[in-house]
């Protein structure tokens, strides 16, 4: 197979992290293991980040950021350019909703360079659970949503199938167009074996939970997680279970989000059934979801479901809600609970507690599996 040269442009990329952040990570680096060249252009969102270097066989380029602007948005106006001068050297372009699509989009289509998207999700009516826009801003939000996901790139790449079966509805892709590539987990990574009890213990005891029946929530509290939908289960919980602590392993950089946390937790009186854990790095996270007895995803919506996917590889029991994919991807001890239901997710955390739960089939999604299946996208339209 002859080396294609691809371009990848996302408004973050490592070290920064976070679900889209990993895909990218592991689809780039596996793509140049084979030989392919791989180069990423993306923001730099830190100063001290280098412009241009090259990591793990990939190159990263990331373009400046302007002062007013976030770096995201910075990426909007500076990519273009760039895609302008260089684009043509590619052999695929590979880009991802919503800040940097239409720039690509229209690079690709004013030099004829073959262009992909890979939509993780479609959240439509659920931009209007997010209490910190306006109407009029998720309003806005919605209409983006819906013409960036109608730009006609080369392939439509969706990340599970019931995203896929989104784009089906709410897009006026044809089927020939679309295409379903599950995200790939580092089961390495994910390996319960490779942590100690000894490091699981210490983090209960930092925490004061050495005695404690510990059920975690971990992630960004955005629109889609359901985080309201789980205070209101621990409040539940609290009153039947109080030897129960939730831990909300959550980035406290999101400080709208964190203050209704703790506004919530004061107002009823919970401050000694939740611990608020700041956001730990990747490598430490399999420690943390080890130590709590089971794992709660509350989600609203999930294109893919990487938070579940992984406390599964881990052997957590989960409590999950049965929305979009999340069913796709959940295996071993598992309890479903309906989405954006309290009573029920009380229900099932209580029930976990208790040792009942569903047991489902081991379901794997390797990185090899994902790398094999772009290739043959980007080795198509190369054709």
């Amino acid at each position: 197979m002859k080396p294609m040269r691809v371009l990848f442009v996302y408004d973050y990329a490592y070290p920064y992290v976070g679900g889209a952040e990993m895909l990218i990570k592991c689809l780039t680096e596996g793509l140049a293991a084979r030989g392919h060249h791989v180069t990423i252009v993306t923001s730099r969102y830190r100063t001290d980040l280098a412009r241009d270097e090259t990591i793990n066989g990939v190159r990263y380029i990331r373009l400046f950021t302007v002062n007013m602007l976030s770096p995201r948005f910075s990426l909007f106006f500076t990519c273009f350019p760039y895609l302008l001068r260089h684009i043509r050297t590619y052999d695929v372009v590979q880009t991802f909703p919503y800040i940097v699509t239409f720039p690509v989009w229209l690079a690709t289509r004013l030099t004829g360079t073959p262009g992909v998207i890979t939509v993780f999700e479609v959240l439509g009516r659920m931009w209007t659970k997010n209490r910190s826009r306006t109407a009029i801003l998720y309003r806005i939000m919605r209409l983006h949503e819906r013409i960036v996901l109608n730009l006609r790139f080369d392939r439509v790449i969706a990340i599970s199938r019931y995203t896929h079966n989104c784009l089906r509805i709410f897009t006026r892709h044809p089927d020939t167009r679309l295409r379903r590539i599950y995200c790939g987990i580092d089961y390495e990574h994910w390996d319960a074996d490779k942590y100690s009890h000894e490091s699981t213990e210490a983090i209960r005891r930092c925490h004061d939970l050495t005695t404690k029946w510990v059920y975690l929530f971990f992630g960004r509290p955005g629109i889609t997680k359901g985080i309201e939908v789980m205070m209101q289960a621990v409040k539940q919980v609290a009153g039947r279970m109080p030897e129960a602590k939730a831990v909300l392993l959550v980035s406290h950089s999101e400080s709208y989000e964190i203050e209704h946390l703790k506004s919530y937790i004061a107002t009823h009186d919970l401050e000694r059934n939740v611990v608020l854990v700041d956001s730990v790095p990747y490598d430490a996270l399999p420690s943390h979801l080890l130590m709590a007895d089971c794992v709660v995803i509350p989600s609203l919506t999930e294109g893919f479901g990487y938070s579940a996917a992984e406390a599964c590889a881990l052997g957590r029991p989960v409590v999950v809600s049965d929305a979009a994919s999340l069913p796709e991807v959940v295996h071993g001890k598992v309890k479903l609970f309906r989405v954006g239901d309290a009573d029920d997710l009380a229900r099932a955390i209580l029930d976990v507690h208790r040792g009942n739960f569903d047991v489902i089939p081991e379901k794997t999604f390797s990185i090899e599996a994902l790398i094999d299946a772009y290739e043959a996208v980007y080795q198509d339209l190369r054709a």
